[in-house]
């Protein structure tokens, strides 16, 4: 046949497509029409884009013409779809011309956001279009083949726009190996049969529908708790995407090399809470598996109890080997327990997957497997690196607090500051860095400083909670307290900083967003008001966010809105803020692409190219940042794989006092998702801080 290069080798191409078209025509077919290269690549990289267009222009006419001498029908009425995937999407927008009948399949990004759908001369077709979706894929920036956690939430998001603008004909879904995405193969299948059946409020429980449907309705509540949680928590981060690597980084070390993950042990409780909610879930599959009956075992271990254990022993893993270097530093004597559990949760892998192999015989042998991907490629499965300390001598007293997470920083212990208006309390680990057992004692100097436990004996760690009684807390904006703990001759302090003003009071504030150690935290979904027009309506949507509920700006298909005008629909926010001056306002977004390419703003010195929103503080200036980055660029990667963009706009606060934040409407459908504004302490972490409602 010669080379797969349509440029050098055109009639040897067109000669086997032709023997094709000849042997399948008696059958009913689609017919796939355009040309990409061998092994999911490019062809004929190193041309210049209008002869790339030239080139394709040419084997479209070529591929109709073969339809059209080998079929016996006028060849506009034979089914024929063009998919613009990754490259040709690229030459489609510079100029390639399609025959009218012909079914645009436009594609996803491989992570689940459509990169562009029928514009208004598009929807005019008479071939009109479909989609090319994934929820299961092998490429960069990270595969994810192991077990599919796509949300319905974002498929129908994705999907109904995509139905709403004439992609009604022909729906492609990549499964992967099939049996990690039973769930969604079926939800697609159902959407496209019916997708009027679905809305944004019962699509999240299709999976415990579904579920409830094989195995009776009496689990159908815990069903629920346990998929919506496992989805929940897979959504900011992929448990293939747990080992923090990238696919193909480095040509010259390709594999996926392992390291600590964003997640925060030391800022917000980040990590730990994050366990903590996996622990739960992985014992709730755990009782489950043992309920359930003989003869429905087999099938709820593979759709259930494995994703959902898998999950919880990927995270405890990975994250327990963070803990565990992160220790070894430290010199903490329970650095090696730490290890072993980390062992543990590796070996336990394993074990539930050969389970899950060994089912029923071995029916299912081989669909799961714990070496992902190429051989060479993947590591994310792999036991992580892992240290070993051998803590010796007398015991050894050291503590780490809340928010403590540089090396170096500061000569002293100090708490996050405690506020009247949160009343949150903050942890204190005290931790042995020697041999034999630890007992310690810890005192405060002030009677309203409360603490959990003020004495206690370890051989490794003990955490205690410090609060503050309430009733007896002086006022006052910076008032001092300390903790000191005790272990023999060995001593440690703590200090404790009190922000309780007289003014404002808490009663005051009740309902409205608060700075708290320097930064405002706002779930997206909590706003305070919305402003709407005729065709905008702003609307909570359930799963979405990386944290639950997600707050959506409108129909994704209604017309644009000029962000820039005054009476432009919006979310508003009402918060307090205790300083003034620049601020950094982080808007946490779904990573949405425009809608179509015939989109116009009809307004000066304006890209249309992207997305647009706009965030402004009071009556002050505009920011307008955007949903939506470039393929493959270093953003794009950060966003899909924590299906979320941060955007950061500086604006400026004119004085301490209450305010509102308003995120305006520009490309209708923008999901927000959380917003924050950093005044100078917010703390690294993957999700960033929690709520500052003050309830």
């Amino acid at each position: 046949m010669g080379p797969w290069n349509y440029d050098k080798n055109k009639e040897g191409i067109n000669r086997v497509l032709t023997q094709r078209v000849r042997e399948n025509s008696p059958y009913e077919n689609v017919y796939t029409l355009a040309l990409r290269g061998l092994h999911d690549g490019a062809m004929s990289t190193t041309l210049p884009m209008h002869e790339k267009v030239r080139m394709l222009q040419q084997a479209l006419l070529d591929q109709r013409q073969i339809l059209a001498e080998n079929i016996d029908r006028p060849v506009e009425t034979v089914p024929q779809a063009f998919t613009p995937y990754k490259e040709v999407l690229e030459i489609y927008s510079n100029g390639l011309e399609l025959p009218d009948d012909i079914t645009i399949v436009w594609p996803d990004d491989n992570y689940g956001y459509m990169k562009r759908l029928s514009g208004v001369r598009e929807q005019r077709r008479t071939g009109r279009s479909g989609v090319y979706y994934h929820v299961s894929y092998l490429g960069v920036p990270h595969s994810y083949l192991w077990f599919s956690t796509t949300p319905p939430s974002l498929m129908y998001e994705e999907l109904r726009k995509a139905y709403d603008t004439t992609a009604d004909r022909l729906w492609l879904l990549n499964c992967g190996d099939l049996k990690g995405s039973e769930m969604q193969v079926s939800l697609f299948l159902d959407m496209a049969w019916d997708i009027g059946r679905f809305t944004a409020d019962n699509v999240v429980t299709y999976p415990a529908r579904w579920l409830a449907g094989i195995f009776g309705e009496a689990y159908y509540d815990r069903l629920e708790a346990m998929t919506r949680e496992h989805l929940r928590l897979a959504f900011p981060r992929k448990p293939e995407y747990m080992g923090w690597g990238y696919h193909w980084n480095r040509f010259d070390h390709n594999c996926e090399q392992l390291t600590d993950t964003d997640f925060s042990f030391t800022n917000y409780d980040e990590a730990q809470r994050r366990l903590e909610a996996y622990r739960q879930l992985g014992a709730r599959a755990e009782a489950l598996l043992h309920e359930i009956g003989d003869e429905a075992r087999p099938a709820f271990y593979q759709l259930v109890y494995y994703p959902l254990r898998g999950a919880e022993l990927m995270n405890r893993m990975t994250l327990g080997g963070q803990r565990n270097r992160w220790y070894a530093r430290q010199g903490r004597a329970a650095t090696n327990a730490v290890r072993d559990e980390v062992q543990r949760c590796y070996d336990s892998l394993q074990v539930i997957t050969r389970g899950y192999n060994s089912l029923l015989g071995g029916k299912w042998n081989h669909m799961m497997s714990m070496r992902q991907n190429y051989d060479g490629v993947s590591s994310y499965f792999n036991l992580p690196h892992l240290a070993t300390h051998d803590a010796a001598g007398a015991p050894r007293l050291a503590l780490q607090v809340a928010g403590e997470d540089v090396t170096g920083a500061r000569a002293f212990h100090a708490l996050p500051a405690f506020d009247n208006y949160l009343r949150r309390t903050y942890p204190v680990e005290i931790y042995n860095r020697g041999g034999g057992t630890l007992a310690w004692t810890a005192h405060a100097s002030e009677p309203w400083v409360v603490l959990s436990k003020s004495a206690g004996k370890t051989a490794d760690e003990e955490r205690i909670t410090v609060g503050i009684d309430w009733e007896k807390a002086p006022s006052g904006n910076a008032v001092p307290a300390q903790i000191v703990f005790r272990a023999g001759e060995q001593s440690e302090k703590v200090l404790v900083s009190l922000f309780n003003p007289t003014a404002p009071s808490r009663a005051e504030l009740r309902g409205i967003y608060v700075e708290n150690n320097g930064c405002v935290s706002i779930p997206a979904a909590g706003c305070h008001r919305v402003r709407e027009n005729d065709r905008i309506k702003i609307t909570v949507v359930e799963d979405l966010g990386i944290e639950g509920p997600a707050l959506q700006l409108g129909d994704p298909t209604a017309p644009l809105q000029i962000f820039r005008s005054r009476d432009v629909p919006c979310a508003e926010y009402d918060f307090y803020a205790f300083d003034a001056g620049s601020v950094d306002v982080y808007t946490y977004v779904l990573p949405t692409f425009p809608l179509h390419a015939d989109r116009d703003f009809r307004i000066g010195e304006n890209t249309n190219t992207d997305t647009k929103y706009s965030v402004q503080i009071d009556d002050g200036a505009l920011a307008t940042p955007s949903s939506s980055h470039v393929e493959y660029s270093q953003v794009w990667f950060e966003s899909v794989l924590r299906n979320c963009a941060v955007n950061k706009s500086t604006l400026h606060i004119d004085k301490p006092g209450r305010h509102t934040l308003r995120i305006r409407v520009g490309d209708p459908g923008i999901v927000l998702q959380k917003i924050v504004l950093d005044f100078g302490g917010m703390k690294r972490s993957y999700l960033g801080p929690q709520s500052t409602l003050i309830e």
